[in-house]
């Protein structure tokens, strides 16, 4: 697995004032996410910005638990998150992961296979790209 869509060129974005587009770009194309991308071409958002943040503090809406807002079997789960710290692993970087307040509040809305490889691997903090709809927390 090989990312077009790096960190580095999320950066790249953000200091240029063309997050948006890049994101649009990631979530069509290898980020494979076009729900994501829909509801945020729909929705204005008011804010969005990368930044360095803590993996403790961000909630995963998918994966093999009960509860979660989008599940998938426990083997397609175990598989991705083993594909990702193995590209970890080869000291590779992933792509931010990518958090919105559109389903509920600050919610991990793409990149729980991502956020639980790095958290499996000890990682404390990564990238992460905001996107903020709702005024309270501009």
């Amino acid at each position: 697995m090989s990312f077009t869509f790096t960190l580095e060129s999320a950066q790249r974005a953000h200091q240029t004032g063309q997050l948006a587009d890049w994101l649009q770009d990631y979530l069509r194309g290898e980020g494979n996410n076009h729900k994501l991308a829909d509801i945020l071409l729909n929705t204005q958002p008011i804010t969005i910005k990368l930044e360095n943040f803590p993996l403790h503090k961000l909630t995963r809406i998918m994966g093999p638990e009960p509860g979660m807002l989008f599940t998938e079997s426990t083997e397609k789960w175990e598989q991705r998150v083993e594909d990702f710290m193995t590209i970890l692993q080869e000291s590779r970087e992933l792509p931010p992961l990518i958090v919105t307040d559109i389903w509920q509040d600050w919610q991990l809305s793409d990149g729980s296979h991502r956020h639980e490889a790095l958290r499996r691997l000890g990682v404390d903090s990564y990238w992460t790209i905001f996107v903020f709809t709702k005024p309270k927390f501009v």
